[in-house]
C-alpha cells in the first residue's frame, strides 16, 4: 500500500505544471552549459584569424575551460549542500551573462582566455544544484527518469551549440556567438 502511494506521488509530480516548468528550466540551464562547451569548435577559425593564434591556443582555451570547471565542481557541490540551490543557479546565470559579454568584447587573447576560464567555473556550477533540485522536487520513484530528461538537455545543448555557433559566426562574427 505504501509503495502505491509513493508511485502515485511520483506520477503526480510528473503531471504537476510547476514541476514540468522546473524540469524544462533545469534542462535549459544544462543545455546552455553544453552549448557553451561546444561552441568554441565552430569559433576556432575566426578566433585564430582575429587574434593571430594557432591550434595550440585554441586547445588551451578549451582545456582551461574544462580543467577549471572540473576543479570548481567539487567546491560548488559543497556550497550546494550548504546554500540555497536556486540562489546559486541565479547568481551563476547572472555572472555567466556578464562573462559572455566580456568574451564578446575581448580585444586580446588574454581577455578571452580569462572570460573562458570564468565561464568554465560557471558552467560547472550548474551540475550540483540542478541535480540537488531534482532530488528536492521529485520523489525517488521518478527521480532517475526526471534526471535523465534534465541531463538530456546538456547533450541537446552540446549538439546544438556547435551548429548554432557556426550559423551565428557565419551571419555575424565570433563576437555575436558570445553576445547572443
Amino acid at each position: 500500500m505504501r509503495e502505491q502511494s509513493v508511485e502515485r506521488a511520483g506520477e503526480s509530480a510528473l503531471q504537476d505544471r510547476s514541476h514540468k516548468v522546473a524540469l524544462v528550466a533545469l534542462a535549459a540551464v544544462l543545455a546552455l552549459d553544453g552549448a557553451d562547451r561546444t561552441a568554441l569548435g565552430a569559433l576556432a577559425p575566426a578566433l585564430m584569424a582575429e587574434f593571430n593564434i594557432g591550434d595550440a591556443a585554441i586547445g588551451l582555451l578549451a582545456s582551461a575551460f574544462a580543467i577549471v570547471g572540473a576543479v570548481a565542481i567539487v567546491p560548488i557541490g559543497i556550497l550546494t549542500d550548504r546554500a540555497r540551490r536556486i540562489t546559486i543557479l541565479v547568481v551563476c546565470i547572472a555572472v555567466w551573462c556578464v562573462a559572455m559579454g566580456a568574451a564578446a568584447a575581448a580585444w586580446s587573447f588574454a581577455l578571452l582566455f580569462a572570460a573562458r576560464v570564468t565561464l568554465g567555473v560557471l558552467t560547472a556550477a550548474g551540475g550540483p544544484p540542478v541535480t540537488s533540485i531534482v532530488g528536492d522536487l521529485f520523489p525517488a520513484d521518478v527521480r532517475s527518469r526526471v534526471l535523465g530528461w534534465v541531463k538530456s538537455g546538456e547533450l541537446v545543448g552540446a549538439g546544438a551549440g556547435f551548429l548554432v555557433a557556426g550559423v551565428v559566426v557565419w551571419l555575424t562574427s565570433w563576437r555575436g556567438v558570445f553576445a547572443a
